[in-house]
């Protein structure tokens, strides 16, 4: 269609246009042979589908329809979610691979100060307290040994 109220015409013909657009759309249609027969193409459309009988839908179709709209915002979600993770674990290696290993020995190594801090008291006052001594000095033991997961020195 080569006229440029086509779109005039869609809405004159749905009822969306305003008074103001009719009375333009009405003039045109007086003049232009294109449009009208776009009108009567879409009155005659309308004619055959109020024509046509509305069959009542089959049991379940809502609920089907509505499961498969979940399903498909659930497998967006998860599909969102794997790039998420791929993107986290691109940064983390990147991260890691660019971290000087000097720096990671210092941090991992204990000090004196750590040893201290978690430490208890020497004389427990009761025999809970020689319990919780025993598993600090155990913990310290663990910690500081070469063989608690770090490379030996």
């Amino acid at each position: 269609m080569s006229c440029h109220k086509a779109v005039h015409i869609h809405a004159y013909h749905d009822g969306e246009a305003s008074s103001d657009e009719k009375l333009s759309v009405e003039a045109h249609l007086h003049e232009c042979s294109e449009c009208r027969n776009l009108l009567a193409d879409l009155q005659g459309l309308s004619r055959i589908l109020r024509a046509c009988s509305l069959e009542d839908p089959p049991p379940g179709l809502v609920n089907r329809l509505q499961w498969a709209s979940r399903s498909a915002q659930d497998r967006e979600v998860r599909r969102l979610a794997g790039w998420m993770t791929a993107a986290a674990a691109a940064v983390l290696a990147i991260t890691l691979a660019g971290y000087p290993h000097r720096q990671v020995e210092a941090a991992s190594r204990t000090g004196t100060w750590e040893l201290a801090a978690v430490m208890p008291p020497i004389q427990p006052s009761d025999d809970a307290a020689t319990e919780t001594v025993e598993v600090a000095r155990w913990m310290v033991a663990d910690l500081s040994s070469p063989g608690s997961g770090e490379e030996p020195r």
